[in-house]
């Protein structure tokens, strides 16, 4: 398990970097988009880099406490509902982040 939570603070940093390079370049990453987006028809890209970069940096800060809780826990034992709490935090951040993501790009791109 430790292994797959070292991933996903991983994950996070690499979601903070490439938030602020979408930012400093203003160019969207393919990897932050759905494959059905084509950017050569999108309506305000400015618009959904500043609308997203917010998002992004929030939840990437939020995986990585997360993530950095779940591994601490890994050596030194801490309340259970601390964990079920982390757990949860990542189920419901990922539920929202992906209903944020989603109309951003419906908003902004489509």
């Amino acid at each position: 398990m430790t292994a797959i939570t070292i991933f996903i603070f991983a994950w996070g940093i690499y979601l903070i970097y490439m938030t602020v390079k979408m930012k400093a370049s203003g160019v969207i990453p393919k990897q932050m988009l759905s494959n059905k987006i084509n950017l050569d028809r999108a309506r305000d890209i400015p618009g959904y880099i500043n609308h997203m970069y917010k998002m992004n940096m929030i939840f990437g800060i939020l995986i990585c406490v997360l993530s950095g809780v779940l591994i601490y826990e890994n050596f030194r034992p801490i309340n259970e509902w601390v964990h079920i709490a982390a757990n949860a935090g990542y189920l419901v951040g990922l539920v929202v982040y992906a209903v944020i993501t989603i109309k951003a790009q419906n908003k902004y791109l489509i």
